[in-house]
């Protein structure tokens, strides 16, 4: 079983690719989205958190997504070029994707203005949508020695 999954690994790495170039695109998406919205006058000094505006956490979730986007990319690049750091800077990537979007869900419990009955529209409030970084971790394991 082991050997046939090592001998899939330039089809998974293929499939990693894929998944890795939507997920850089959508978190650099959701980046500007955040920091557009973070601009927008309805937030600013709204309280949220105790005494955290609601426009400094949606300027905190821009800088998080962009951070992950940066790491989709640079992995992106990496795992194109077969660089072994590239499975890492990907997986690290991912993880903080799954701890942020877990952090996002809970906040999103707490009741504020456009919170109060519904999640706000994004990818960032998407339960379902976590399976794609599983994936991508998951496809990641058990690969051959590379550069």
């Amino acid at each position: 079983m082991r050997q046939r999954w090592v001998a899939t690994w330039e089809i998974r790495r293929r499939i990693v690719i894929a998944l890795v170039t939507a997920g850089f695109f959508t978190w650099a998406g959701e980046a500007f989205l955040a920091w557009g919205t973070s601009l927008e006058p309805k937030f600013e000094d709204a309280p949220y958190l105790g005494s955290t505006a609601a426009d400094e956490v949606l300027a905190l979730a821009a800088l998080a997504f962009a951070t992950v986007a940066i790491l989709l990319a640079i992995g992106l690049v990496q795992l194109a070029r077969r660089s072994r750091p590239g499975r890492v800077t990907v997986i690290v990537a991912c993880t903080l994707v799954l701890l942020g979007q877990t952090l996002a869900l809970v906040l999103v419990t707490i009741p504020i203005d456009a919170f109060y009955y519904h999640a706000p529209p994004g990818t960032t409030f998407c339960f379902p949508l976590m399976i794609f970084p599983l994936l991508t971790i998951a496809l990641l394991l058990g690969v051959p020695r590379e550069n």
